[in-house]
């Protein structure tokens, strides 16, 4: 995954790329971390402030957490005591050591659960478009998850708003526009601290009603 992230922002435009993280945040301190190689003679770092302009961030919950999250801890599902303790370093790693130049934009769990997507795709999707079947599959398979309107967006709304922006889709999805600071990820939670404007925000849903 470093190899690969390294060689599509070496052949990138300056400050074109926007990354969607939905998962553990393992594979980005890895990047930060890396060393120069055949692609570029750029540390991870250098490489990361020089080519990416954005970085959406599912992970946490806004502002503060009262228990850690599993993309920023990686401690469901599971993942044993080194395994869990690896991931909750990196998210740490990721928050803080990345460049000042990337806008980093989080969006807390409890934005992904009250957002529904795939009901609707039973009746305005023909049975064979690819996004129908998946999310049916998921209603009849799934242990848990499914609820009217369908199953929380974690993962694609932060893509959604890592492509088209908060608004675009009238999601109900604003940027907070009063918490200048930062975001403190220690053991798998977060608090955001108050202080001086900086490169981070999180997303804060305004309307429910038009999300739901």
């Amino acid at each position: 995954a470093v190899k690969l992230y390294r060689r599509v922002l070496a052949d990138a435009a300056t400050r074109s790329v926007t990354i969607s993280s939905v998962g553990l945040l393992t594979n980005l301190e890895l990047l930060l971390r890396s060393a120069p190689d055949e692609h570029s003679q750029l540390r991870g770092v250098e490489l990361v402030a020089e080519k990416v302009a954005l970085l959406v961030v599912m992970a946490g919950r806004y502002p503060s957490s009262q228990r850690a999250e599993c993309n920023a801890c990686g401690c469901y599902n599971g993942a044993d005591r080194a395994s869990a303790a690896t991931a909750s370093a990196a998210s740490s790693y990721v928050v803080k050591h990345m460049p000042r130049t990337v806008r980093m934009v989080f969006l807390g769990g409890e934005v992904g659960e009250n957002v529904r997507t795939g009901e609707a795709l039973e009746s305005c999707a023909t049975r064979d478009n690819p996004c129908r079947h998946a999310y049916m599959a998921y209603r009849r398979d799934s242990f848990w998850g499914w609820a009217p309107g369908g199953r929380s967006s974690w993962d694609p709304l932060a893509t959604l708003v890592a492509i088209r922006g908060a608004s675009a889709e009238r999601e109900g999805l604003v940027e907070c526009s009063d918490c200048s600071g930062i975001n403190d990820v220690f053991n798998g939670r977060n608090t955001w601290r108050r202080g001086r404007a900086s490169n981070q925000s999180y997303l804060v849903l305004e309307r429910p009603d038009v999300a739901k």
